[in-house]
């Protein structure tokens, strides 16, 4: 069973926009000791088969053997890129965020250069933890109604997920696995030619009642 969503561009900047300003902290957060703070994105640009590209400018805090360093950034160009990745044999949804190009003013180039790098390196999703774990958050089981005997479950297990970047949108879809669990055999009640109740005298009385009522109508 296939499920697919579409994320246009135009409603992902609009929900960009609201999202900022944001500060994503690359360690801990009661450290406030290394994190990136975004402004309201100024510019987009999808990039098929890859994400958005987004440029704007905020401020940063990261430390250098030891020494602490805050600095305003002009100019931020980054990319926020949509994967499906498979961890411990369950499928989720990660979002790398890949500085391109960044102005921090001030700074010289080759610590610059340094300081992005290592930026970029505690922006991975597995340092940032900007995953979504929908192949085990969706993987589920319900009651069917306890009137059904036996009891029975309706499950689902998602299989796996791909993410198709366009330039119009973003195109998830999620493959999911429906399946019926019993809990056991269907008890017997009568014999195999499930007649026993039609011939029983309490059964055929009922029946002579029946038929006696139908005819007085």
């Amino acid at each position: 069973m296939l499920v697919e969503t579409k994320v246009r561009f135009d409603t992902l900047e609009r929900l960009l926009v609201e999202l900022a300003p944001l500060r994503i902290h690359m360690a801990p957060k009661e450290e406030n000791s290394r994190w990136l703070e975004l402004e309201e994105p100024t510019e987009f640009q999808p990039i098929p088969g890859r994400g958005l590209r987004i440029a704007t400018h905020g401020r940063a805090r990261f430390e250098i053997g030891g020494i602490p360093l805050q600095f305003r950034i002009k100019r931020i160009q980054i990319v926020l890129e949509p994967v499906i990745r498979v961890r411990g044999g369950r499928p989720e949804l990660a979002f790398g965020i890949d500085i391109e190009d960044g102005d921090l003013g001030g700074i010289p180039s080759l610590l610059e250069t340094m300081v992005l790098k290592r930026v970029n390196k505690a922006l991975t999703p597995k340092a940032s933890k900007m995953v979504w774990k929908f192949g085990e958050s969706l993987t589920r089981s319900f009651a069917l109604p306890d009137r059904m005997e036996p009891e029975q479950r309706f499950g689902m297990k998602v299989d796996r997920g791909e993410i198709e970047v366009t330039a119009e949108d973003f195109t998830y879809r999620m493959y999911v696995d429906p399946r019926i669990l019993r809990d056991g055999p269907l008890p017997e009640i009568g014999d195999e030619d499930g007649d026993d109740d039609l011939k029983s005298p309490a059964t055929q009385e009922a029946l002579t009642k029946m038929v006696a009522l139908n005819r007085e109508v």
